[in-house]
Parts: C-alpha cells; structure tokens; sequence
C-alpha cells in the first residue's frame, strides 16, 4: 500500500483500543546496532497522540523485545498499558492476545539457541546479497534467498528431531 494511502487510512481510523502484540522493538538487533529511523519515530508520535485523544494501547511484550516485560502491570501517560496476554475490556469479560513466544520451548528455555538462530540469520541475509550480485553477473534470472533456504531446512529439520 503506497505511504499516502496508509497515512489516510491511519488518519481515518478511530479506534477504541490498539494493541501492540510483541516484538514492536526489536532489542535483539538494536544490541548489534541501533537502527532508528525518524519513520519509528513517527509511529510512536502518532500511536502517542491516539492515547491522548482516549484510546486505550497496549503493549504485549514478544521475544524481541522482552526487556520490557519487567513493565508488565505499569502504565505510560494515562492510556497506555504494558500488559499480560489478559485485557479486561468493558464490552465483554475479557480478551486475550498473546505474541506465542512464552509457549515456543526454545524461546523459553533455551534463549541462546533463538539468538544464534538470529545472528545465523543476519548473517545469510548479508551472505545473500553477495550471491545475488554472483547470480546476476551470471545472468540467472529470478530471486533465491539463501537465508529463506536455511530457514526451511532448519525448520524441516526440528519438525524431524520433535518427531523423534
């Protein structure tokens, strides 16, 4: 959807309630490098001046972002919450939204295995932009992501050894 389009729809759009479902800052890569363009900054800016015309934000911390999991229960101004995967809401008992990281075992408890896989992952995605020059000086035609390929196989491989 071209920029104009989603500041439109943004613009238009009058919610009760936003929810921000995980890994909104990605600490993870920040801790490499920090990347923060002045369009992050815009979002914020914007996600703040919904709170402070009463719409009500949530923050559900992923495991991108975990390190402010510690804020869990507190508020930020008067209509922002870092919040739990439980929400009471007035028009219905409760909802529940949830990022899934707490329920991926690997996330959960093996932390270093979900940050090697990570940096594993910037890496081929480095390494794939050299071979997408080699691919293209070759003349092959069409797109070939090394970091996609190693995903899947890593994947396939831990379907394999849970099946064990």
């Amino acid at each position: 959807m071209p920029r104009r389009a989603v500041t439109v729809f943004y613009q238009r759009l009058r919610p009760a309630y936003i929810f921000l479902i995980g890994d909104i800052v990605d600490f993870w890569a920040m801790s490499r490098s920090v990347y923060w363009p002045s369009q992050h900054n815009t979002v914020v800016q914007k996600i703040l001046r919904k709170a402070r015309h009463h719409v009500k934000v949530f923050l559900i911390p992923g495991n991108h972002d975990e390190a402010l999991r510690e804020y869990i229960g507190s508020s930020f101004g008067t209509s922002c919450w870092f919040a739990t995967t439980f929400i009471p809401l007035p028009m219905a008992n409760a909802i529940s939204c949830l990022h899934g990281d707490e329920y991926d075992q690997v996330t959960t408890y093996h932390r270093w295995v979900s940050v090697l896989g990570d940096v594993s992952y910037n890496l081929l995605v480095h390494l794939n932009r050299v071979l997408s020059l080699i691919r293209r000086k070759l003349g092959v035609s069409g797109h070939w992501s090394l970091a996609d390929y190693a995903k899947r196989n890593v994947l396939r491989a831990v379907s394999f050894y849970q099946r064990l």
